[in-house]
């Protein structure tokens, strides 16, 4: 994040929270801070109150300097933050945030991947929206990154969470990082031939539905019974867009398969708790349209389920 980006939250957020204690009221500028800015800063914020202005998000009062001016937030300023720190609180977002922000400072810290560095240290650097995380996302990340082969991590601490609390960053996080790519669009175009997975005796060969936002093929046997259940989740997430969902119930559904996809990460994960919740995935997937995927899907969530020792039941014809 930019120092300029930095100072426009910084501005609207302090705003926003002097006006939740005296809502509607103009706010004195030099109010915003425990100490009064130099010439040089004051300049700077004074361009950044200007830019907030324009984007309509504060009414700014033009005083004869910058310790004599008001401002007033707007309801687009109110429902900017609103928006920006329900971002923040999104554990999705976090858990982006955090293996991204890991990666990017493993390769600025040691960027030939020689030496393992303290996790906790990329808690203390990495800002997500001008907002630390809790560290717990970066040790999450750690593993996330380590299965997807992006980092070397040290072997799982029981008193951390059974997650590992030191990693170095390998050849392929190090392309991630230097492509300017997403990380879901790398591990797509980098990880996609090996997810692919044949049905069999349930569809009798290789199921690959041809639309552009849909490339995984569903089932199969791709290695151990919880590798097959993380195939089932990038599965259905890349399937939701040509399930024929509408858009809220497509944003839901993408929060939950987000959650489970977290929750399969981790070394002991709750089966019961994504059993339940693919479930219901499942069944507004299947609500929404009845779909030939969906049905393809849910059956290779039942194979893939009664192989990990959780097996759901067939729906009621």
């Amino acid at each position: 994040m930019s120092d300029s980006e930095k100072r426009r939250l910084f501005l609207i957020e302090n705003i926003y929270d002097k006006d939740v204690e005296d809502p509607g009221e103009a706010i004195d500028t030099m109010s915003l801070f425990e100490e009064p800015p130099d010439e040089k800063a004051q300049a700077l914020y004074w361009g950044s109150l200007r830019t907030l202005d324009r984007e309509g998000l504060i009414y700014l009062h033009s005083g004869l300097s910058f310790d004599g001016q008001s401002v007033v937030i707007t309801e687009d300023g109110r429902s900017f933050v609103e928006r920006l720190r329900a971002m923040r609180r999104d554990p999705a977002q976090q858990r982006r945030a955090a293996q991204l922000g890991l990666l990017q400072w493993l390769n600025g810290e040691e960027p030939q991947g020689e030496r393992y560095l303290n996790v906790e240290e990329a808690a203390n650097a990495v800002l997500f929206e001008y907002a630390r995380l809790p560290v717990e996302r970066f040790w999450e990340a750690a593993a996330a990154l380590k299965r997807l082969g992006l980092v070397e991590a040290t072997a799982p601490v029981v008193e951390n969470g059974n997650l590992p609390m030191k990693a170095k960053i390998t050849d392929e996080g190090r392309d991630l990082v230097n492509s300017g790519k997403s990380m879901e669009d790398y591990v797509r175009e980098q990880r996609q031939p090996r997810n692919q997975v044949s049905i069999g005796t349930m569809s009798g060969g290789n199921f690959a539905f041809d639309a552009a936002n849909f490339s995984q093929s569903s089932a199969g046997n791709t290695g151990s019974s919880a590798d097959e259940i993380a195939v089932l989740l990038q599965a259905f997430a890349e399937a939701l867009p040509v399930l024929g969902l509408s858009a809220s119930q497509q944003e839901e559904a993408g929060r939950d398969l987000e959650t489970l996809q977290a929750e399969v990460q981790r070394a002991n994960p709750n089966k019961s708790f994504v059993k339940a919740r693919l479930t219901e995935t499942v069944d507004t997937v299947l609500g929404a349209g009845n779909s030939m995927l969906g049905l393809v899907l849910r059956a290779y969530a039942m194979k893939a389920f009664a192989d990990w020792g959780v097996p759901i039941e067939a729906p009621a014809e």
